[in-house]
């Protein structure tokens, strides 16, 4: 299955209660929470807080955002997955505790599929690498040869382990045959003081992360990892969780395995 990008989905506990009988009460009655399975300033945060106040506006309640961050998101939706489905309770859905984790950990402690319901897609956006300042790089062309020349030591920080940065940052690595210091962090947005401050080399991080820093010439994206980052012909790098959360059609093949791996540098 291609993944094209990353996004977030609303996602409601398993199902919504049942109406009380004999009451006709509007919904919503009191404010509405929306879970962040992240630390603040990250992508995901920056999205459930830009989308709080028009939807308290429409919904006639305040939408109140609440950051729960920990193991890449299964914190929040394993305490999401407990809590009355009543419609009061939201949370952002992202590649990590949606598509990520429940296949690399053992017990994530929820299902997917089971304990959530999507309501919509509502943000899409692309990773990319970028680089502090004084890293000899401006192109990610440049970035492969230094990460070849030093192997093992350019560090390279992503949103957490099992996060779909590390997951680009691993499959990225592989691809152009070089060995990268993973340095992981709560969120995305916890990666920039130290990037700026120039603890960390680099960052896989959410384009719209990455671009104020650009723009104030504090740091330099070296390029999209969509357009180079590719696994078994899907794209990696450039990642989706899916605004459905669909089980694979049974007797359907998966053919991904049969197409050519990509090389680096990527074909004009």
């Amino acid at each position: 299955m291609a993944i094209p990008r990353r996004s977030a989905l609303l996602l409601l506990p398993p199902l919504l209660a049942a109406p009380r009988l004999g009451r006709a009460a509007a919904f919503p009655e009191r404010p509405i929470r929306l879970v962040v399975p992240y630390a603040a300033g990250g992508n995901s945060d920056v999205v459930a807080r830009i989308l709080a106040v028009p939807f308290g506006e429409v919904l006639g309640q305040p939408v109140v955002v609440e950051n729960r961050p920990g193991a890449g998101g299964s914190v929040a939706a394993t305490q999401m997955a407990r809590v009355r489905a009543d419609g009061y309770n939201l949370m952002i859905g992202s590649n990590g505790p949606m598509t990520v984790n429940p296949a690399i950990q053992p017990n994530p402690g929820y299902d997917p599929l089971r304990d959530f319901t999507p309501i919509g897609l509502i943000c899409r956006t692309a990773l990319t690498i970028i680089v502090k300042q004084g890293l000899p790089v401006r192109s990610l062309a440049e970035f492969v040869a230094l990460a070849r020349e030093r192997p093992g030591q350019v560090t390279l920080g992503t949103s957490g382990v099992g996060s779909i940065g590390h997951l680009a940052l691993a499959s990225f690595a592989a691809l152009i045959g070089a060995t990268l210091q993973h340095v992981p962090y709560p969120s995305g947005g916890q990666i920039l003081p130290d990037l700026l401050a120039g603890n960390v080399d680099a960052a896989v991080n959410e384009i719209s992360t990455a671009l104020p820093l650009t723009k104030s010439a504090t740091a330099a994206c070296t390029g999209s990892l969509c357009s180079v980052c590719t696994c078994e012909g899907n794209w990696v790098g450039n990642t989706s969780s899916r605004l459905s959360i669909q089980r694979k059609a049974k007797g359907k093949r998966d053919n991904t395995s049969t197409k050519a791996r990509p090389t680096w540098p990527p074909p004009n």
